[in-house]
This record gives C-alpha cells, structure tokens and sequence, in this order.
C-alpha cells in the first residue's frame, strides 16, 4: 500500500504573509520541481492532505499540473501562489532550493488545487 503524497509548505520558503493567506485557503497554486510533482502527476482529481510547517491545514483536490519554466512564471502565477509579484515569487522558489543555477534554467510543474 502506498502513502497518500500531500502537499508540504513552509513558513521560512513562503514568508509570513503568503503563509497566513496559505492558512486562510487563499492560495490556489503551488511550483515544485519535477522529482517534487512526480507523486501529484497521476493525482488529478484526487484529494490530498496540505500542511503547513508540518501541521495539516486542510484537503485539497488536485485540479491540475501543468508543466512549466521557471522563466515563465508570470503575475497571474506570483498571485495565485499568494504573492505580491514575480520577484516575490522568485524569492521564495530561491529559498525552496532552486539556487544552485540560475532560475531561468530550472523546469518544474504547477500544482493547482482547491479547497475542500
């Protein structure tokens, strides 16, 4: 039997703010790296658990997972993951661990989901 994946965030990658509105159901878009998304790829449509610094939150549904560039991400990407601007963005994908190359070289997938 295999373990149900969830979605973990953390208030030291997302900041203060971003992780209020993560505890608030705004949030509706998570980037992971390829090796991160693989879990969530056959998920579509099913319900998984979200934490935050290691508390669950609440479950979302994977609505959907869209390949992506880190070059790509957009405003509409920064507010749908709860953040003020790209560079925001941009900020907290460094601090998740995408800083060992520049950005713009890095692929991953966008996770969407909804709340329960």
């Amino acid at each position: 039997m295999s373990k149900t994946p969830s979605l973990q965030f953390s208030t030291r990658v997302l900041g203060k703010d971003v992780a209020e509105s993560l505890k608030s159901g705004y949030i509706k878009q998570t980037v992971r790296s390829r090796k991160q998304s693989a879990p969530f790829l056959m998920r579509r449509g099913t319900w998984v658990p979200l934490y935050l610094d290691d508390q669950q939150l609440y479950d979302v549904r994977i609505t959907d997972i869209i390949p992506t560039k880190m070059s790509e991400m957009s405003m509409s990407d920064a507010e749908s993951g709860g953040f003020e601007d790209v560079g925001e963005l941009e900020s907290a994908l460094i601090r998740a661990g995408f800083r060992f190359k520049p950005l713009y070289e890095y692929s991953g997938f966008k996770i969407l989901f909804t709340v329960k």
